[in-house]
């Protein structure tokens, strides 16, 4: 039996988003990205699970323990605003696959100036020639805005915001270092909420919801 994603390789288990068999080829690529798979299947929870051990002994192995530690902290105190940076990136790159890992790379660096500035008491977006990077730039500072104001009570602050985004620079840049494909870390974050392909306003400003941070 051929796979019923690609028609060519031999289908070798069975794809209960299909609902037909699959190749290991196309389970393993296009999972929770192409492929809307239930949180339940088997090969979708083992995927995820091997990524994330292998992400995260590789990243002890360079950066250290007591960087994880760190990081780990910025998350537990700061999960609702970790999700919905999270659930914009997986939003975004659902409906424009052309974005790639530079791209968003380039929209946290103007993001991160524009906070920078803003915590010196100057309102100034940084734009440049990439126009994915200028709306993901937008949209961030957006988030971040939004977060001040529902969590200020909190102890949220426009510096802690940019602390969450610094810590995504360095993690996509670990990717951009370490794995292959130009898309590598927007996959991941998106295959971590597979819901948002029937979600479209998941991790936009002023919508509710909550989803988890894989912690590389």
């Amino acid at each position: 039996m051929k796979c019923v994603h690609c028609r060519t390789a031999k289908a070798k288990r069975y794809c209960p988003a299909k609902k037909d068999e699959i190749c290991p080829r196309c389970c393993g690529e296009h999972r929770g990205i192409e492929i809307n798979c239930p949180l339940d299947c088997e090969y979708f929870i083992e995927g995820q699970k091997n990524h994330q051990e292998r992400i995260d002994k590789l990243r002890i192995q360079k950066e250290g323990i007591k960087t994880y530690v760190k990081r780990a902290e910025l998350f537990n105190n700061n999960t609702e605003i970790f999700a919905l940076v999270e659930r914009y990136i997986a939003t975004s790159f659902r409906s424009n696959r052309r974005i790639d890992n530079r791209d968003l790379q380039r929209g946290l660096e103007q993001g991160c100036k524009a906070i920078e500035t803003e915590i010196k008491g100057v309102f100034y977006e940084y734009e440049s020639e990439n126009s994915y990077a200028n709306e993901i730039s937008t949209n961030i500072m957006a988030i971040m805005k939004e977060c001040l104001k529902r969590y200020e009570s909190k102890g949220f602050t426009l510096e802690t915001g940019l602390e969450i985004m610094k810590e995504y620079q360095s993690e996509l840049m670990f990717y951009i270092e370490n794995e292959q494909g130009s898309q590598s870390y927007l996959k991941q974050i998106t295959r971590s909420y597979p819901e948002d392909a029937e979600n479209p306003d998941a991790g936009r400003p002023g919508t509710e919801g909550e989803g988890g941070l894989i912690i590389t």
